[in-house]
Protein backbone atom coordinates (compact mmCIF):
# COMPACT_ATOMS: atom_id res chain seq x y z
CA UNK A 1 0.00 0.00 0.00
CA UNK A 2 3.00 2.57 0.53
CA UNK A 3 4.09 1.93 -2.84
CA UNK A 4 1.07 3.23 -4.78
CA UNK A 5 1.00 6.25 -2.14
CA UNK A 6 4.94 6.74 -3.42
CA UNK A 7 3.77 6.39 -6.91
CA UNK A 8 0.73 8.58 -6.68
CA UNK A 9 2.64 11.49 -5.25
CA UNK A 10 5.90 11.23 -7.22
CA UNK A 11 3.49 11.35 -10.38
CA UNK A 12 1.06 14.25 -8.92
CA UNK A 13 4.55 16.17 -8.17
CA UNK A 14 5.97 15.63 -12.44
CA UNK A 15 2.60 16.57 -13.51
CA UNK A 16 2.59 19.40 -11.62
CA UNK A 17 6.18 20.05 -12.32
CA UNK A 18 5.36 20.13 -16.14
CA UNK A 19 2.50 22.40 -15.97
CA UNK A 20 3.87 24.98 -14.24
CA UNK A 21 5.08 26.59 -17.79
CA UNK A 22 1.46 26.68 -18.65
CA UNK A 23 0.27 28.30 -16.29
CA UNK A 24 -1.68 31.95 -16.25
CA UNK A 25 0.65 33.98 -13.67
CA UNK A 26 0.17 37.36 -13.62
CA UNK A 27 2.79 39.99 -13.05
CA UNK A 28 2.51 40.96 -8.89
CA UNK A 29 1.43 44.69 -8.91
CA UNK A 30 2.97 47.09 -6.44
CA UNK A 31 0.86 48.73 -3.99
CA UNK A 32 2.18 52.62 -2.78
CA UNK A 33 0.05 52.89 0.24
CA UNK A 34 -2.82 51.24 2.36
CA UNK A 35 -5.45 53.28 0.75
CA UNK A 36 -4.51 51.34 -2.93
CA UNK A 37 -5.77 48.22 -1.66
CA UNK A 38 -9.53 48.58 -1.88
CA UNK A 39 -9.10 49.64 -5.36
CA UNK A 40 -7.39 46.01 -6.17
CA UNK A 41 -9.10 43.96 -4.53
CA UNK A 42 -12.45 45.62 -6.20
CA UNK A 43 -10.76 44.46 -10.05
Amino acid sequence: MRFFQKAFCRCFQTVLRLALPILPYRSPRVLTSVGAIPGCLKE
